[in-house]
């Protein structure tokens, strides 16, 4: 059993590192196939998922990128932080994506000019 496993996983890296040199040599489209069998083989190694949805971005398949991104980061929540870098987001976008009801402290209340009562009482 191990060994169907290490096989697997090995298989899994070797079409991930084709995905990569693809890449390196501008063949984005077969680059994704690799990255796309490399999932399928070892559907846990999150490179792949990362690598493929960062490739699906670029060509602007941009729901399937979303979800093989969130697969890589669900498999290893450090590329979060790769992610939001890639993305170049700043403090609060990022907490926005992290943490989807996250919302930056609002100041405190102003009254409006528009809900003011004539002589300047809200």
């Amino acid at each position: 059993m191990d060994q169907d496993r290490e096989h697997i996983e090995q298989e899994g890296w070797r079409l991930y590192q084709r995905g990569v040199d693809l890449d390196a040599e501008g063949k984005a489209e077969d680059a994704i196939s690799a990255y796309r069998e490399a999932v399928r083989v070892c559907p846990t190694l999150p490179q792949a998922h990362f690598n493929l949805g960062v490739d699906l971005a670029l060509q602007g398949q941009s729901d399937e990128a979303i979800r093989a991104l969130q697969r890589a980061v669900w498999l290893k929540p450090e590329f979060m932080n790769d992610l939001m870098e890639a993305l170049d987001l700043d403090y609060e976008q990022r907490e926005t994506v992290i943490n989807p009801g996250w919302a930056p402290a609002l100041p405190p209340r102003v009254p409006s000019l528009f809900g003011m009562k004539r002589g300047g009482n809200a």
